[in-house]
């Protein structure tokens, strides 16, 4: 499992180069978004196809000699170690102490326990998102509302919240009755952009990177694409609400005038944290679609994916192997002393004689 996720994480490393150098900026946000996405998808897949079947831990097998904790033994060496009657020089492991290693060792149960308890904390985090949500649906008013076609559920909480909009059985838009006031343009504008978020499927795509979340807790990448994600969600719906108002900088000042600080989890938001940003964008940064460049692009990350995942997950797996290896003999080693060989001829550790 430890090298499934180094390799999908090493596999979005990847990734996330080739969208800073090729992407981002370059193209619509609608396809800057279905990058990162494709290299979530690709990063996850790969190393699942091509996941070496690792050798046994400790057992004749050629891959255990060349390993970084292994070093070559001549006869005279093994003659100080080793006590077997017929001793067999192949794929014998010599053991050296190394004290980063040892204190990762030590410590390894309450790693282990740290990493539980965290991912524990995102898999909670998210079902008490799920039920805030649907406790919301049951403490709102609601009432119907269709916009092009469409049947939406208009929700008035009992407290004051932030615009939003999110889908579980039915398409939920958090509204309030101050924004009644609003032109109808407006109101429509704002509806358009809350729309655009339940066709992007949004609520589904933030419940997809809580779970990633769980295989990436120590992937800077991966927050990295969490927050772009946000952010090209935002603009799509933006490009989508001015098509209401007769221009952008309109839309862009309604913006302003609706903006709210309060937050609801799985819900997207017109929120002020990134509003510069998404005015920004929408008044000077709207790019077209592009297809041709994109189509290698995207070509280039999965042909540069798929041919390194084999090799990339081999020396991730003989890399693991070793430290296993490491493990397996420092607790039959003698601490006193700062090295031994493990002889599989009577699968023990041998140790030099004082």
């Amino acid at each position: 499992m430890i090298v499934y996720l180094i390799t999908s994480t090493l596999l979005s490393l990847l990734g996330w180069l080739l969208y800073v150098a090729l992407i981002r900026n370059r193209y619509s946000w609608k396809q800057q978004k279905n990058f990162i996405l494709m290299i979530f998808f690709m990063s996850f897949l790969f190393p699942l196809i091509f996941y070496p079947k690792a050798p046994e831990l400790l057992k004749p097998n050629p891959l255990v000699q060349p390993l970084a904790f292994g070093q070559s033994i001549d006869h005279s060496h093994l003659q100080s170690f080793c006590k077997c009657e017929r001793p067999d020089y192949t794929h014998r492991i010599k053991y050296r102490t190394n004290a980063y290693l040892n204190l990762f060792l030590n410590n390894k149960h309450y790693l282990n326990i740290g990493i539980a308890i965290a991912v524990f904390g995102v898999i909670l985090v998210f079902l008490l998102q799920l039920n805030y949500l649907r406790k919301l649906v049951k403490n709102s008013k609601q009432k119907n509302y269709y916009l092009n076609g469409k049947e939406i559920v208009l929700l008035f909480p009992p407290i004051p919240h932030s615009i939003g909009a999110f889908r579980l059985d039915k398409n939920y838009v958090i509204w309030q009755k101050d924004l009644d006031g609003l032109e109808e343009a407006e109101k429509r504008a704002i509806l358009l952009h809350e729309l655009s978020h339940i066709a992007q499927r949004d609520t589904l795509l933030k419940a997809f990177l809580r779970i990633s979340q769980c295989f990436w807790l120590f992937n800077p990448v991966f927050y990295y694409f969490k927050r772009e994600l946000d952010l090209l969600s935002e603009c799509i719906a933006d490009e989508e609400g001015s098509k209401a108002l007769s221009s952008p900088m309109s839309y862009a000042n309604l913006l302003v005038k609706v903006k709210e600080w309060q937050q609801a989890p799985l819900v997207q938001q017109l929120k002020g944290s990134i509003l510069f940003t998404r005015i920004h964008r929408l008044t000077h940064q709207r790019i077209p679609n592009k297809f041709r460049n994109y189509f290698l692009s995207a070509t280039l990350l999965v042909l540069l994916q798929g041919m390194i995942s084999i090799p990339l997950a081999k020396q991730i797996s003989n890399l693991f192997l070793a430290f296993e290896t490491y493990e397996e003999i420092y607790l039959k080693v003698d601490h006193g002393h700062s090295e031994a060989i493990y002889c599989q001829d009577c699968e023990s550790v041998c140790q030099p004689v004082k």
